[in-house]
This record gives C-alpha cells, structure tokens and sequence, in this order.
C-alpha cells in the first residue's frame, strides 16, 4: 500500500475521532456545532477540549453516571427524602408504643398454688384496668371446718417450706389488723371461712396491695393458718404481728399468669 494512501487513512481516523469527542462532549455539555465553516469547527473543537478537561478534572464522585439521573431532584426535596428514608424506623416504635397501651388496657392476672400436708387450693388475683380493686377469689381444700388467717408474706421464697416466707408483707411498717383498717400490714387480708367438708371457696377485693406498681404483691408468697386471725384485736402477745392465727398449712408464690 502506498505511504500517501497510508497517510489518507491515519488522517480520516483522526478527524472521525474529533468529530467523535466533539459528540460526546456536547452530549455532557450541551451546545450545538456553530456554522461558519473551519471557524465554526474550531470553535467547537476548542469547547469540546474544554468541557473534555472539566469534566476528567472534577472529583472523581461527581462523573458518576447516576448524579446526571438524579440532578433533576432539587437539592431541598433530596435532603428531604434522605432523611425521611433515615426516620422509618421510628414508625415502628410507634407501633410498639400503641401494642403496649392496648395491652395496658386489659387486665392482669395472677395466680398462687397452694400446697401443704393436706391443704391444697388455687388462688386468683385479678387487677382490672384503671381500677384501684384488686379482686382475690380461689377455692381451698383439705381446711378443717371454719375461719382460717389469710394473708400475703414479705417473700415468695418456698426453700424451707412456708417458714421462709417470713411475716406478713407490710412495707409502711404497720402493726397487724383488718382488711378494712385504714392502718393495717398491705398483706392483711383477714380470714377465708372452710365449710364442713374443708372447702374455703371465697372472693373478695381489696384496695391496698396490687398486681402494679409500689405495693406489688408478684413474686410474694401467699399462705393460710391454721386457725381464725383475730385482725389484732384478740389481746394475744402475737395479735398485734400475725393476728394469732397459728400455723402456716400452706403457701404459694403469687406469680404473673398467662392470659
């Protein structure tokens, strides 16, 4: 092949590829090809080197394709929506806010088995939403015939059988005395009656102790004496601490039941 032939080609190829660039680059940079022959050529070679060079000379975050496709947002609407993409979470606290105000709706319930020698029963506490009531109801059996002390120890602790749930729970350091007392241990819930097969079956409320809150009774232990509490009136050494009520047949821990 001839040198001036050779030379034709290398020519061609290189103005095809200015006339290439100069595409491109007014694709990125706008502007249309001037007329005005060789001077409107030149003129457009020159800005397509320099939007060539500012564009290869800006950050190297900034020639990413995507920023062109997302330009169009305004800076404001894209501030916007990042940080609404970043508080999504938060709706899902709001839910769980929502759950716990439903659950707090409903009532709680409690629930103390009770066992001794021969003394058995299942005890119920319920605490009704926005009510200072605390409903107590249960059925005990195996009692001998009559009152029986009834009440709800410091501790719901079984190791050593009833003996270590310690005395009545009474966190205003009170003296003993009747349910209906303005002063009174909080665990005072005076007598449960057994009828002449042994079977206390009883439901009563009571405004002191609760299922929530300062005077919680949960995890407490719940026990029956042997014989009727005196509510601190009987004039015996122990009247004004356990109402004189005996011995302890059986106990149970007051612990949260499923619903």
């Amino acid at each position: 092949m001839a040198i001036g032939t050779i030379a034709k080609i290398i020519l061609f190829t290189f103005g095809c590829y200015q006339l290439f660039m100069i595409g491109i680059c007014q694709s990125y940079f706008g502007g249309g090809v001037g007329a005005g022959g060789s001077n409107g050529y030149q003129n457009n070679r020159g800005n397509a080197w320099q939007g060539y060079r500012s564009y290869f000379e800006q950050p190297q975050q900034q020639q990413q394709p995507f920023q062109q496709f997302y330009s169009f947002v305004p800076q404001q609407q894209q501030q916007q929506n990042y940080f609404q993409t970043r508080q999504t979470p938060s709706s899902s606290t709001t839910s769980q806010v929502a759950a716990s105000t439903t659950s707090a709706s409903e009532s709680l319930i409690a629930v103390a088995k009770l066992e001794g020698q021969n003394v058995q029963g299942i005890v119920q506490f319920r605490q009704m939403p926005n009510s200072m009531n605390l409903q107590v109801s249960g059925r005990i059996t195996g009692l001998t015939p009559g009152l029986h002390g009834f009440h709800v120890h410091q501790f719901g602790d079984t190791r050593n059988g009833c003996t270590s749930m310690a005395g009545h729970y009474n966190p205003d350091n009170n003296n003993h005395g009747a349910p209906s007392d303005q002063k009174r241990h909080a665990g005072d819930l005076g007598n449960i009656e057994a009828n002449q097969d042994g079977v206390a079956e009883f439901n009563m409320f009571d405004q002191r102790i609760s299922l929530t809150g300062q005077y919680s009774i949960l995890g407490r232990g719940l026990v029956v004496h042997a014989n009727q509490d005196d509510l601190g009136r009987g004039g015996q050494q122990d009247s004004r601490t356990t109402g004189n009520a005996g011995g302890r047949v059986a106990c149970g821990v007051i612990a949260l039941a499923a619903q």
